[in-house]
């Protein structure tokens, strides 16, 4: 179904309903979004259909989740859902989003590793794109490595999709869940893997870090065990992502290829916008 289909439908149905209820169902959904994304950090992102595997762009996907996100903050804030026009200015901007177009490892199935080496060699992000999707159907372990430089230089190549890929996000995880790890060790993980997540922010793409840091804290602050930043933490979490930037940006420049490009489609401002208030209050005082 459309994604202005399921916004519509979801906008009547919710207006049939008294506030509490509505507050209620976006609730569950939100929930069920989070438990996915919870997944995704561990397992890539991928689509799979009979004949190809797609990797989703980051605008598709921030189409996708902004369903439960503007309706949430729809409820809670009396403010307005994304209209169909809203929709078709996001649909536009991900047609017009160079930096990282959609891509579908059926348009590269014709060329051989060697040659998809030598294109992603050249700069040609969706080549890096198809070399990591043949490395992931791979049994060679020493693909696991080549995929992780391949993450690393599509980023560098301006590259947004591939954040959920970074190897950082799973190997953090492990250090903070590491049930041997001292309190400082997982204190330390925990401003690491946020701040990957204000990187990806300060990069642009603010649906992965207000979605990366949600379910951070939807999985691992309980009632019983709450995590509460200070404002030293939040001091560091930025100090850190602008580490983060700057390495990359670091990397680019040894390249020749210049600073790099931050700048949001207008299509996107109204969603990043609407998810901000939905960000806003799932963090409450743990917003960075």
């Amino acid at each position: 179904m459309p994604v202005h289909a399921i916004i519509s439908n979801l906008s009547g149905f919710l207006k049939m309903m008294n506030k509490k209820a509505s507050i209620l169902i976006v609730i569950v959904i939100i929930a069920i979004i989070a438990l996915w994304q919870a997944q995704t950090i561990r397992n890539p992102a991928i689509t799979a259909s009979e004949n190809e595997i797609v990797i989703e762009s980051d605008l598709l996907k921030a189409t996708d989740i902004a369903v439960s996100n503007a309706s949430n903050s729809s409820a809670t804030t009396g403010k307005g859902i994304l209209n169909e026009s809203d929709i078709r200015d996001i649909n536009k901007a991900n047609e017009q989003n160079i930096a990282s177009p959609a891509f579908s490892q059926s348009d590269y199935a014709m060329y051989d590793e060697a040659t998809l080496e030598r294109m992603a060699d050249s700069g040609d992000v969706s080549a890096m794109k198809a070399l990591w999707v043949k490395y992931l159907k791979s049994d060679d372990v020493n693909d696991v490595e080549k995929m992780r430089q391949l993450v690393t230089k599509a980023i560098v190549y301006g590259d947004r999709d591939m954040f959920q890929h970074m190897p950082e996000l799973s190997s953090l995880s492990d250090r903070f869940t590491n049930p041997e790890a001292s309190p400082e060790q997982k204190h330390n993980a925990m401003i690491d893997l946020l701040a990957y997540h204000e990187f990806m922010g300060m990069r642009g793409n603010l649906s992965e870090k207000y979605s990366g840091q949600e379910v951070f804290f939807i999985v691992h602050s309980t009632p019983e065990a709450p995590i509460k930043l200070t404002a030293a933490d939040k001091a560091a979490i930025l100090a850190r992502a602008r580490e983060i930037y700057a390495n990359y940006e670091g990397e680019r420049m040894k390249l020749g290829l210049g600073p790099f490009d931050n700048s949001v489609p207008d299509g996107l401002k109204k969603l990043y916008e609407m998810q901000r208030e939905s960000y806003l209050q799932a963090m409450g005082d743990n917003a960075i």
